[in-house]
């Protein structure tokens, strides 16, 4: 079978889920924000994306605030659409290899690896299909629908419902080996935040401000560290959701919470590094020296890696809705609600490139994997960039 890039619990597959009640990511659910965006000023081009090529995957995220990020896997790139759509190409040229319908509606994905290529549904089924072909393996059903996509460490399949339950399946059979049920707050964000999962680790963000480790195994809690901590008379003040992105780098994992904080965590041990008050929903991304972020106002921050000291902050993507920032090359790249790609120097936070995909707006974060950037507009369309 084919393997991840993910062999070790050192090196990390993203996966994201949450629960999600109060609609505040809703903000940028249809084509206008309800808060006024800041206007995007000319800036000085010196970066710029080659299109490589591009595709059209159905009906794409569609109107709902849906996040289905495509995946790599070897020379293979998944995709799929909110109606149910799933195909594979070519990630160098994106020639389509195969198309399936699996008859649902598709909420969570997408999740590749060990022979597998794994969405989620809005009835809360986990469908795995063969990465060669798109033969369909099983189905499962877990407890509530499923926003992120279901990650597979080759022992097992872990999947996040939106009742904030973690649950691991049997990669072969989709039967149900362990699940772990976290306290639900009465007022939750609709977002999620990804499971990095390792080969024996699983760290998990959920609706109360935690974070977990558990054994991949066996489900059995290693650690748990509170990123968010509830405050204020009422429940909307006390919403502390990991929602967004985690990131990890070497032995540390990087998560954000919304109304909380950012916090650097030991991924064996569970125990702080640093810890910096901000409110995201957006989550993380971390490169060799720097922890990048999109607070909850559309502000995309740098903080120094190992101290949490601010380096720059850039205030004029604000309200725009900024996906989880991706770093490629010497820059940082967001995607924005009118389908902009916006590039920024990773030393000054300054504007270096932008290019408009897709007038439809991009809600899920783009992907990097190696010199390429693929994305996937809210409308469908599935392109390949090169950072020139």
């Amino acid at each position: 079978m084919d393997k991840t890039t993910t062999p070790t619990w050192r090196t990390w597959l993203a996966l994201a889920a949450g629960v999600l009640l109060l609609p505040a990511c809703s903000l940028f659910g249809g084509k206008e924000p309800l808060l006024e965006p800041a206007e995007l000023n000319d800036i000085n081009r010196v970066v710029a994306l080659e299109e490589l090529w591009s595709t059209r995957v159905g009906s794409g995220n569609g109107k709902k605030y849906t996040q289905l990020v495509p995946v790599v896997s070897d020379d293979n790139l998944y995709a799929a659409d909110v109606k149910g759509r799933v195909v594979a190409v070519n990630r160098h040229n994106g020639d389509y290899l195969w198309e399936v319908d699996v008859e649902a509606s598709l909420s969570g994905g997408v999740g590749a690896g060990y022979g597998l290529v794994l969405v989620g549904t809005e009835e809360g089924e986990v469908i795995a299909l063969g990465a060669g072909d798109g033969s369909q393996r099983w189905r499962s059903t877990v407890s509530s629908e499923v926003l992120v996509a279901p990650q597979t460490n080759g022992r097992v399949v872990l999947v996040q419902s939106t009742d904030d339950n973690l649950h691991a399946l049997d990669p072969e059979t989709g039967e149900r080996r362990w699940t772990y049920d976290s306290t639900v707050p009465v007022l939750t964000l609709r977002g999620t935040s990804r499971p990095l999962v390792g080969e024996s680790l699983v760290v998990a963000g959920f609706a109360n401000g935690k974070l977990v480790g558990l054994n991949a195994d066996t489900g059995q809690p290693v650690w748990e560290y509170r990123v968010g901590i509830p405050t204020g008379d009422s429940e909307l003040e006390r919403i502390v959701d990991i929602d967004g992105e985690l990131a990890a780098s070497g032995d540390t994992v990087y998560a954000a919470s919304y109304q909380g904080r950012v916090s650097a965590v030991d991924a064996e041990t569970g125990v702080s590094r640093w810890d910096r008050d901000t409110s995201s929903y957006r989550g993380v991304g971390v490169d060799d020296e720097q922890v990048y972020l999109v607070d909850a106002d559309g502000h995309l921050q740098a903080l120094n890696r190992y101290s949490s000291q601010p380096v720059w902050q850039q205030e004029g993507l604000k309200h725009r809705g900024p996906t989880t920032p991706v770093v490629i090359g010497s820059s940082v790249v967001v995607g924005d609600f009118e389908g902009y790609l916006h590039l920024l120097a990773v030393s000054s936070g300054d504007f270096v490139g932008r290019v408009q995909l897709d007038a439809s707006g991009i809600r899920s974060r783009p992907l990097v994997m190696g010199d390429t950037l693929y994305v996937m507009s809210n409308g469908g369309r599935l392109a390949a960039l090169r950072v020139n």
